[in-house]
């Protein structure tokens, strides 16, 4: 199995993810850059493009792979580039991640347990499950 293989039930993990250049993922993170994969997966800025990666298409190895397993999940990148859309049009979107650490920090707790990954996975499911469509389910 190699370390892009997401697993045999086709489930998006919390492990996988968008390799991006740390100034870009911190945007992307904030909800000031995103995705659109309605519109030829072209990135999108809502703020001033320091990095001028907006209208620049995602590349085609994240996208175009036979086994979709293997692909960028479009049903998430509508979702991150909906929750930018409200951040940055109505005011608010999902709450922003507080990110801070402190010495009772329950993320710290979280993650020192020997389940945390399946844990954090069961709860990115819960959390998108409304967001991905399933083929062959209505």
């Amino acid at each position: 199995m190699g370390s892009k293989h997401i697993g045999p039930s086709g489930l998006f993990s919390a492990q996988n993810g968008i390799l991006l250049k740390d100034s870009v993922r911190s945007f992307f993170d904030l909800f000031l850059v995103s995705v659109s994969p309605d519109h030829g997966h072209k990135i999108v800025c809502f703020t001033q493009d320091l990095e001028q990666v907006g209208g620049r298409v995602l590349s085609s190895t994240t996208r175009l792979a036979q086994n979709q397993n293997l692909t960028v999940s479009d049903d998430i990148l509508r979702w991150h580039f909906h929750q930018c859309s409200l951040t940055n049009m109505k005011g608010t979107g999902q709450r922003m991640w507080d990110l801070s650490t402190s010495e009772d920090d329950s993320i710290d707790t979280l993650l020192d347990d020997p389940d945390a990954a399946e844990i954090i996975d069961v709860d990115m499911r819960n959390r998108l499950g409304p967001y991905v469509e399933v083929d062959g389910v209505d």
